[in-house]
């Protein structure tokens, strides 16, 4: 797929890029993987009906120890990463605007050059849970597909440190899945176009949903949000 790459000039921009599609995290709730927001409050986050809360200590830590994470995973495999895949930016497809992914680094393995076909995608993860590397969260895996699809990237890893039951770092090598990726954008087509551009709020899927659209209308509240 055909992509542009977006460089905003510091955070405050890259943030209001997100405004203008759907990222990895958000498409994590509308896979259905994501257990903290569901489609009912991203579709009033996305319309400015629901204000996010500040990033929570835990994501800005996950934020600054995203270079450990990929130094450890190039110690571990000797991967070649990218420095200027560091840093706030984003890639959109060309043919679809709302599709529009942050990959957190671009790597390539042990001996092979620096060429667009040997590019791979590299998440990176803090958790404080013990990760299975067969069986990783189905959360971090529709990111790195749904990254992959929009770079037209066929190969990507899952990296992490885990500070479960003791600290430890971690990889997963991922390979493309084309069919997934067809029910992402699949997912993000029906949303955006059915949803976001009609203004037409998703049938509510929890009580606390119920709560909020009866809360009264226009009304601002407060919500969940997760930064890609």
């Amino acid at each position: 797929m055909a992509y542009k790459i977006i460089r905003p000039a510091d955070r405050d921009a890259w943030l209001k890029e997100r405004e203008k599609g759907i990222g990895s995290s958000e498409a994590t709730t509308l896979m259905g993987v994501n257990h903290y927001e569901d489609r009912y409050r991203l579709f009033l986050r996305k319309t400015g009906q629901m204000a996010p809360k500040p990033a929570s200590e835990q994501m800005e830590l996950g934020h600054h120890l995203e270079p450990a994470v990929a130094s450890r995973f190039a110690e571990l495999t000797g991967a070649w990463i990218d420095p200027k895949s560091e840093g706030d930016w984003s890639a959109g497809a060309t043919k679809k605007d709302s599709l529009r992914v942050s990959p957190d680094r671009i790597w390539v393995p042990a001996g092979q050059e620096l060429r667009k076909e040997n590019w791979r995608i590299l998440e990176c993860k803090t958790t404080g849970m013990s990760v299975d590397p067969e069986d990783i969260p189905s959360y971090w895996y529709c990111q790195l597909q749904y990254q992959m699809g929009v770079m037209g990237i066929r190969k990507g890893a899952v990296a992490w440190i885990s500070s479960f039951p003791v600290f430890n770092a971690g990889y997963k090598e991922i390979d493309f899945n084309p069919s997934y990726y067809a029910l992402i954008v699949q997912a993000i087509d029906e949303f955006w176009n059915g949803n976001i551009l009609k203004g037409v709020p998703p049938e509510p899927e929890q009580l606390e949903d119920l709560r909020v659209k009866y809360s009264g209308k226009n009304q601002t509240v407060t919500g969940e949000s997760f930064v890609a």
